[in-house]
């Protein structure tokens, strides 16, 4: 058992995973899974494999938080990267645009923000570098087929792409503009901020929310030293508060970018307006209380009203204007339609936090977290066969 013991405490001290996320069911269920697939006798033979093998070890750590992304995941921000850099071109003739992916998950990111960044670019140079710690993100060849499709393809991105029957490829230049790299994102920040880099575009989408506060905080303020005056950071619509807490940005007024600038005068006062510190919590009990979901109004509007992502976003409106009641009791309406809404329990997980209820808010993690990877196995065993 010493070798367990041992992996799980370095998990935690080197994933930088908040600890509630680190669950020892699933690790010991990892364990016994890499075990037989190792062919080595018992969950300790494993754990001291593990424990020497890098790669083995990147793979424990994938366990715990699965790709988040898919290609061309959040239409607004992928509309809102390309007026951007096309903005940029035109004020600053011949330069390069430069973009850093940290944590990217794979290619579905990279190829994403190429794309946009070229068709905004038309014809400037772009300079794509994504990053991740765990080696098997970019070992296969970037080809997308099953749940990394699930959304549809834009019209103007359409002829960057090519489809054949094993699934979609990028076309050689967007491949030619991605340079990817296997590096923890603190080393890779601590680096480029040694060499006085800037980059017009940087992104961390869907990671931050895995992690402590401390390190979550710390590649946030590296990531700010590494922006270029007019750049944009993108995040993951779970994260603005804390990017903009911890880096002093202020998030762009473009709905659904979830983008943060420089420049306070793109922003609406709802979006920056001040979040309160602790106020009173309210029990987990007290959500069972809330009245249910009636609507009798137009059909249009009574889908609307029965729908779990209108009350989500919704809660986000209120929580950036500061109303954190308001919003907590908009969101419990969300989870009495769908208990299992992952966007919901991340901001409900949030909204508890901000409140001062931090055991409510750690169960509203868990729920989150167990949501996510049931979707992520729902959809692998029906992604169709390659």
């Amino acid at each position: 058992m010493n070798a367990q013991r041992d992996l799980y405490d370095r998990l935690l001290r080197q994933s930088g995973f908040a600890a509630g996320a680190l669950s020892s069911e699933r690790f010991n269920a990892h364990l016994r899974a890499r075990a037989l697939k190792l062919r080595v006798s018992g969950e300790d033979a494993c754990a001291q494999r593990i424990l020497i093998d890098d790669a083995e070890y990147a793979r424990l750590e994938a366990a715990f938080s699965p790709p988040e992304t898919w290609l061309f995941r959040y239409d607004e921000s992928c509309e809102f990267l390309r007026t951007r850099v096309r903005e940029h071109v035109q004020t600053h003739a011949h330069s390069v645009v430069r973009a850093l992916i940290v944590g990217a998950g794979g290619w579905c990111e990279p190829v994403t923000v190429a794309v946009a960044m070229l068709d905004g670019a038309q014809g400037a140079a772009i300079e794509v570098l994504a990053t991740d710690r765990n080696p098997e993100v970019f070992a296969a060849a970037p080809l997308f087929a099953g749940m990394h499709v699930r959304s549809s393809i834009p019209a103007w991105a359409a002829s960057y792409l090519k489809t054949s029957t094993v699934g979609v490829h990028a076309r050689e230049d967007v491949l030619r503009s991605i340079r990817a790299k296997v590096a923890d994102a603190q080393t890779v920040i601590d680096i480029e901020v040694l060499r006085s880099s800037k980059f017009e575009v940087l992104v961390f989408r869907n990671v931050a929310i895995y992690l402590e506060d401390a390190v979550r905080n710390r590649i946030f303020v590296g990531l700010a030293k590494l922006l270029a005056p007019d750049g944009v950071l993108l995040v993951g619509h779970a994260e603005m508060h804390a990017a903009a807490a911890a880096t002093g940005l202020v998030p762009h007024a473009a709905a659904g970018a979830f983008a943060l600038t420089r420049r306070s005068e793109v922003a609406t006062a709802a979006f920056i307006a001040p979040m309160p510190s602790v106020l009173e919590p309210t029990p987990w009990t007290e959500v069972h209380r809330q009245p249910l979901v009636t609507f009798d109004g137009p059909s249009d509007d009574r889908a609307q009203a029965l729908d779990p992502l209108h009350y989500h976003a919704r809660a986000l409106e209120l929580e950036l204007a500061g109303d954190i009641s308001g919003a907590f009791a908009t969101i419990t309406r969300a989870l009495y339609l769908d208990p299992s809404c992952e966007e919901a329990l991340v901001l409900a997980a949030r909204l508890c936090a901000v409140r001062g209820a931090h055991a409510d808010a750690e169960r509203f993690r868990m729920r989150a977290l167990r949501s996510h990877l049931d979707r992520m196995y729902r959809d692998e065993r029906d992604a169709p066969e390659r």
